[in-house]
This record gives C-alpha cells, structure tokens and sequence, in this order.
C-alpha cells in the first residue's frame, strides 16, 4: 500500500506487471513531463482514491476523471523548464548539505578517538553554564 499512487516518468518503452497504470499523451496536445508534474502533485488524491481492497490498484479510469491543467504547449515546456531548473537547483544544495554531514561526522568521530586516546585533554575544555 505504500507505492499506491506513486508517480513515476519514463522516456523509453518498458514494461511492468498488472499493478502499474500506464499513461500515454498526445504529444499535440500536452507535454508528457508536464503531465507528469501535475500527477505528481496530485499523489494524495491518487492514495485517495485507491479501491480499499487487498491489493489496491488505480486504473486508467479512476485517474480519467483527475483535473489537468492543459495550457499551450510552449508554456507547458516552460513550466517544465523552471521546475527542472529549480529542482536541479535543489538537488545541489542536497549535495553540499549531505557532504558537509558526512564532514562533521567524520569530525565527531576523529574528535572522539582523539578524546578515548588521550591525544586531547578534554577535562580543559570548560563548559558553559546557563544562567
């Protein structure tokens, strides 16, 4: 049940079993990233309406009915322009904060062999009391 309503985008032929609805566009008419983008956020709708069986699965008609917002085609590839750029922007800020974790957890853990092997004399170090 955790994957149910999860949007996926793939730009080559493939195939996947009877769990996945795929979704075709007409390339004259939408954007198939743009449509993408829009299913996206619609991902809690789509756990919505997801049957409550055993093994629940959205079909094509139960996402038919989904509202999309179809603008001209050369805003459709603008729109998906700017979200790509701000998401690559994001995606390297990512990067900076996960390399500067692993930096400080490769400090903590210098600092504490240092202090375990008496290279520092942690009982110098005072402590500041609140007031």
């Amino acid at each position: 049940m955790q994957t149910i309503g999860k949007v996926g985008y793939i730009q080559h032929d493939a195939s996947s079993n009877q769990q996945i609805t795929a979704l075709t566009f007409d390339r004259e008419q939408i954007v198939s990233k743009f449509a993408a983008y829009q299913l996206k956020r619609l991902e809690p709708v789509l756990r919505g309406i997801a049957p409550t069986t055993t093994l629940p699965i959205l079909d094509q008609s139960d996402i038919g009915y989904l509202p999309l917002t179809v603008p001209t085609l050369s805003e459709q590839r603008s729109i998906v322009d700017h979200i790509e750029q701000q998401t690559a922007k994001l995606d390297a800020l990512m990067a900076k904060v996960r390399a500067a974790i692993e930096r400080l957890q490769e400090y903590r853990t210098t600092l504490i062999s240092a202090a375990v092997t008496g290279q520092i004399d942690v009982r110098s170090v005072s402590t500041r009391q609140s007031p």
